[in-house]
């Protein structure tokens, strides 16, 4: 059984996914799960409507344990967003193409 610390942190007070699996999770809301890891996060991301089937489904078979935040009043961390690709070569002006042979 896990030791509690004697001066809990601010997230120690969070509400937490706990993988059990060895594959990284992802939720219909960008948060990523990882292997054999933890998410903190809020009961109302737990809750969400996007989040809810697929995290309860989860729990169901074993693969995730739910603990939820008995305060329930903290803000989550934002999803991490992934940068927008870009081409690395500029776009011709189609006018400009030699189509010649």
């Amino acid at each position: 059984m896990a030791e509690i610390e004697a001066n809990p942190s601010e997230e120690a007070n969070m509400a937490r996914l706990i993988n059990k699996t060895g594959r990284d999770i992802t939720l219909l809301t960008r948060h990523v799960i990882p292997a054999k890891g933890e998410l903190t996060t809020t009961n109302a991301t737990i809750r969400s409507p996007d989040n809810w089937p697929k995290i309860s489904g989860l729990r169901g078979c074993g693969d995730l344990e739910v603990v939820f935040d008995p305060d329930g009043g903290k803000k989550a961390p934002a999803p991490v967003k992934r940068a927008a690709r870009t081409s690395e070569a500029p776009a011709e002006d189609p006018a400009k193409v030699d189509l010649r042979p």
